[in-house]
């Protein structure tokens, strides 16, 4: 290319040897500048000035290179031929000046088309100079890596690409020329249906602040795709961390798809004066709207934190996430009675409430205790394993307790659910969802883990007032090293000093306004499933709100795929 000569407006010739310069047109033509022992000829006279006897100026190429029909030159010389190049302060030098190639000129490459699994893209060359250059293709993934037979013009992406960027990589040659190379910017493949899209939580209601109680029997609904990093299109089902505060009476809340016929089911329960937390999944109803009733006879402040959102569309992958509308699979008050103090019992899962009969990994089930005659804890673990040292719902004597749990099948497709406590407890489920089986890999896939405890601090320190405790999560309770974006923790506070509330949020970031657990009085214990990102250190930070102390104690139950 022109740029590639230089400044050749202080050289000269030495008088030996041969040298010339070859302007190339579009139309192939050459045009000869060429200097040979003293002479020289071409068809622009005064090209090359004679500066003395036998000294000849480099040629005055102002004319020339703003020609704009040149598109290259060729510089040659023979043996013995040489420039006299001059520097900035004109002192002269002598430096060889050898063959200069042509090179093809690069344009940088576009990619168009939907960046979608199963999407045709398409490689956009660009203009590339000479126009007969033959022109190569490798797709790359995340930059760096070649995908394997992706060499053509097009790429169709594949579920393995989900949440990875994609790029082309495109290199020119030509016989004569030196080959160039350009990278396309690049495109980001949307995630796959069923893929969990962690966010960093954030508060979308707060009846304390807008819009007052629920009261009696009331209805409200609750607007959750396009607030709170949520997309406004493209939502399966959303993660919620919902919380009842200044409750006047018993009672009971229902999270619901707006647009259908309200379940038989709950998500929170509560007596007087209780402030209670639920991690709740959702499925996302009508204008990308929930309900939120509240079914007691007094009023309740309801506080709604989003946590992260399912993407829409028939879910193929393995890990990937199929929200269902609630459906209620156990009533121990209706069927099969209390459990008794130590029990386990089974509940099929497969082929019930709307799970399929096969190829389900786990399920996603609020589980509530209720007409608890002593303290105790239940456990939800997969049917024919060994119980895992582990807890789901804590309870005191004649509370009533509701908490999410995720929890993987079992080779029966069962589950089951071990009540500890010395007296006798009631136990409903409802089914929110389910995980579809098989190895996980994609991006955003979720993969359960039988529970593992991963903190308790009643052996060690509790976490003082206005505190923050990190956990490195990464390489604990079954979660790999590597290759995690968010992980879903059972997490339970106890021998609470004074009332407060627990926040559950990435390590190292900036402490969020909003709540995981929210208890009302000292001597509380309260269980609440947390969904969080994964900090960039690997951790997860616990900040007790509270002016006295808390122990915490947290339990895994599975993980999302990420980079």
């Amino acid at each position: 290319p022109l740029s590639q000569i230089g400044d050749l407006s202080t050289s000269s010739s030495n008088g030996t040897g041969s040298f010339g310069i070859i302007l190339g047109g579009e139309d192939n033509t050459k045009v000869n500048i060429h200097y040979d022992t003293g002479g020289y000829w071409t068809i622009y006279p005064g090209v090359f000035p004679m500066l003395s006897e036998g000294m000849y100026g480099a040629p005055d190429l102002n004319n020339l290179l703003s020609d704009p029909n040149i598109i290259e030159v060729a510089v040659w010389v023979n043996p013995g031929g040489s420039l006299l190049l001059h520097s900035q302060n004109y002192a002269c030098q002598t430096q060889p000046f050898n063959y200069l190639q042509p090179v093809v000129v690069a344009s940088t490459p576009a990619i168009t088309g939907s960046p979608t699994i199963g999407s045709i893209l398409t490689a956009d060359p660009g203009t590339w100079t000479p126009v007969d250059a033959t022109l190569t293709y490798q797709w790359l993934l995340d930059g760096k890596t070649n995908i394997s037979g992706a060499t053509g013009v097009t790429y169709t992406p594949v579920a393995a690409d989900s949440g990875h960027t994609l790029a082309v990589r495109m290199t020119g040659t030509k016989d004569g020329y030196t080959s160039a190379t350009a990278l396309s910017p690049a495109v980001i493949v949307a995630p796959a249906p069923g893929a969990f899209q962690s966010l960093s939580p954030t508060r979308l209601l707060d009846t304390r602040i807008t819009d007052g109680k629920l009261g009696p029997a009331q209805t409200r609904t609750l607007q959750v795709t396009g607030v709170g990093g949520v997309p406004s299109t493209g939502v399966s089902a959303v993660v919620l961390n919902v919380t009842v505060t200044e409750t006047t009476s018993g009672g009971y809340l229902t999270v619901s798809p707006t647009g259908i016929t309200r379940p038989t089911v709950s998500n929170l329960n509560w007596s007087t004066g209780d402030t209670i937390p639920n991690a709740v999944t959702v499925k996302v109803g009508t204008n990308g709207m929930v309900d939120l009733y509240q079914s007691g006879p007094g009023a309740a402040q309801v506080i709604v934190d989003v946590a992260g959102y399912y993407v829409d569309g028939a879910v193929v992958e393995a890990g990937g996430f199929t929200a269902l509308a609630p459906s209620r699979i156990l009533d121990s008050r209706l069927v099969g009675g209390k459990f008794f103090s130590g029990e386990a019992r089974e509940l099929q899962i497969l082929g019930n409430g709307g799970v399929p009969v096969s190829n389900v990994s786990a399920v996603v089930l609020n589980v509530t205790v209720t007409e608890t005659t002593a303290a105790g804890y239940l456990t939800v673990y997969p049917a024919g394993t060994p119980k895992p040292t582990a807890s789901n719902l804590n309870w005191s004597p004649g509370l009533t307790i509701p908490n999410l749990a995720v929890v993987m099948v079992g080779a029966s497709g069962k589950v089951s659910l071990f009540q500890s406590g010395t007296g006798t407890a009631q136990v409903i489920v409802d089914v929110a969802g389910y995980y579809v089986g098989g190895d996980a890999n994609v991006l955003g896939m979720f993969v359960a883990l039988a529970p593992s405890r991963v903190l308790d601090t009643r052996g060690t320190t509790p976490v003082l007032p206005n505190s923050e405790r990190a956990l490195r999560i990464l390489d604990k309770g079954g979660i790999p090293s590597t290759g995690v974006s968010a992980v879903v923790i059972n997490t339970t506070v106890a021998e609470t000093k004074a009332p407060g509330y627990l926040t559950v949020f990435p390590g190292s970031s900036v402490w969020p306004t909003a709540s995981n657990l929210n208890w009302s009085a000292a001597g509380s214990t309260i269980p609440n499933l947390v969904t969080v990102q994964v900090g960039t250190d690997g951790s997860v930070t616990f900040r007790n709100g509270s002016t006295g102390t808390t122990q915490v104690i947290a339990d895994t139950a599975g993980y999302y795929i990420g980079i």
